[in-house]
């Protein structure tokens, strides 16, 4: 009983220790935006044109679907007009609202798709249902 929840506490101390080393490292990264922001800009103009180009590539190789591709090649075009006034970011401007929408959009889709078109277990399994029960 005590081992119990001795463990369940060593869990919250864990979670809180990673929580705040989380929130450390994503400060540190924004000094560093902060500091170096063209460099920053280049960074990320240039990490959206390689996602955009592995969005092209998934869409001609893989067999997935063309609607989740084109919400995520478009979402990512909203992303890019973003950087126009980059370091500096509207909140209340229609491209940021634009950006939230699409990357809400953009990671749920696909999402739903994949949880749609799941399997049964049993057939992944490859075991027999007895359906007389």
């Amino acid at each position: 009983m005590i081992l119990t929840i001795l463990v369940y506490l060593s869990y919250l101390v864990l979670l809180a220790f990673a929580t705040i080393c989380l929130a450390s490292g994503l400060i540190y990264l924004a000094e560093l935006v902060e500091e170096y922001s063209t460099f920053a800009k280049r960074v990320i103009k240039n990490s959206i044109f390689v996602v955009i180009a592995i969005h092209i590539m998934i869409a001609i190789f893989e067999n997935l679907g063309l609607k989740e591709i084109a919400i995520g090649i478009i979402a990512h075009i909203v992303y890019f007009q973003l950087l126009r006034t980059f370091p500096h970011v509207q909140l209340y401007s229609f491209k940021f609202a634009l950006s939230v929408v699409s990357d809400s959009n953009g990671s749920m889709l696909p999402q739903h798709k994949t949880i749609s078109n799941l399997d049964p277990t049993h057939e992944f399994l490859g075991n027999k249902v007895d359906s007389s029960l």
